[in-house]
C-alpha cells in the first residue's frame, strides 16, 4: 500500500457511448426513453439523449479500485450532486482527489468530480474508502 497525501489526483477520460448506455440500462432495468430516444429527450427539454447519472457515478470505481487509493480499497460511502446533463456520445473526465487521509492510511476521503469536455463540472461528490491489505494469492 503506497502512502497517499492530500492533493493526490488521478483522472480518466471516457466516452459515454450508446453501448455503455444500453448495458447499464439493461443491468439496472431503467428504460426511461430520455436515455435512448431522441424525441423523448428533446420533449423533456434536453438537446438529445442523456446519460444515466449513475453511469458517471459508477465509472469512479475504475480509478478507486485500480489507482487511487487502488487495490484493496472498499467503498464506505459515496455522495453525488448531478449538476448538468451528460449527453450520450460526450467525452467526460473523471477526477478523484484525496482530501483527507487518516494517519494510519486506512481511511481516505476523496472528492469525485466528472467534467464535461468544456471543463464544467457535471457531477460533484465525495467518497470515503477503507484500504484493506491484500494477500499474495
Amino acid at each position: 500500500m503506497r502512502d497517499l497525501s492530500v492533493g493526490d489526483i488521478a483522472c480518466r477520460k471516457r466516452v459515454v457511448d450508446v453501448s455503455a448506455m444500453s448495458l447499464f440500462g439493461a443491468l439496472v432495468g431503467d428504460q426511461n426513453p430520455i436515455h435512448h430516444n431522441e424525441g423523448a429527450a428533446r420533449a423533456a427539454g434536453f438537446k438529445g439523449p442523456i446519460a444515466y447519472g449513475m453511469v458517471a457515478g459508477s465509472l469512479f470505481s475504475e480509478i478507486l479500485g485500480n489507482e487511487l487509493p487502488g487495490p484493496g480499497a472498499v467503498y464506505a460511502s459515496q455522495s453525488f450532486k448531478f449538476l448538468s446533463p451528460i449527453y450520450v456520445g460526450d467525452e467526460i473526465e473523471l477526477r478523484v482527489e484525496v482530501v483527507e487521509v487518516r494517519k494510519d492510511q486506512r481511511v481516505i476521503k476523496v472528492r469525485t468530480t466528472c467534467h464535461a469536455s468544456d471543463g464544467s463540472v457535471c457531477v460533484d461528490g465525495e467518497a470515503v474508502l477503507i484500504r484493506r491489505p491484500l494477500g499474495d494469492g
